[in-house]
Order: C-alpha cells, then sequence, then structure tokens
C-alpha cells in the first residue's frame, strides 16, 4: 500500500517559518498564522504538525487560563550541544 506523503513534504512556505523562528528564536502560533496563513482557520494546525513530524520544532503553551493559553513555537537544534548549524 502506498505511504501518504502529501503531508510529509516541507514546502517553501514551512522554510520560511523556520527560517523566522531561526531568527526570532520563538514566535507564537497566532503570529505565524497572521504572517503565513491569513486565509485559512487551520492550515498552520496541519503545518506545525508536520515541522513537529520532522523534528523541526517544539512547541509549549504559556499564559492564562482556560482557553486563554497560546502556543509558543521554538526550533530544536539539531545536535547535542544545541547549535543550529546544518
Amino acid at each position: 500500500m502506498p505511504r501518504d506523503t502529501r503531508r510529509s513534504n516541507l514546502t517553501k512556505r514551512d522554510i520560511l517559518i523556520l527560517w523566522d523562528l531561526y531568527q526570532y528564536r520563538v514566535l507564537n502560533k497566532q503570529t505565524i498564522k497572521e504572517r503565513y496563513f491569513p486565509n485559512s482557520k487551520y492550515y498552520v494546525d496541519q503545518r506545525i504538525k508536520v515541522l513537529k513530524h520532522h523534528k523541526c520544532i517544539r512547541a509549549g503553551t504559556y499564559g492564562g487560563g482556560v482557553g486563554e493559553r497560546k502556543e509558543r513555537l521554538s526550533l530544536l537544534p539539531n545536535n547535542s550541544e544545541g547549535d543550529y548549524r546544518t
């Protein structure tokens, strides 16, 4: 049975998101949505899931109470020394 590869490929937009995370170190999901997915309500969640699957980013939550928490995204270093270079 063929494997579904549509969600596993990184897009040019994914690379731009990773570049922004490299420059700013941390962004919240709302900022990424406004910048890269202004006309889509849920596509940002799909792309974040792909970036997590590829172990490119990590996500955590911060902020107020129920319904007010925000997701914070950051790059994962590619080695044990915390170096972001390839």
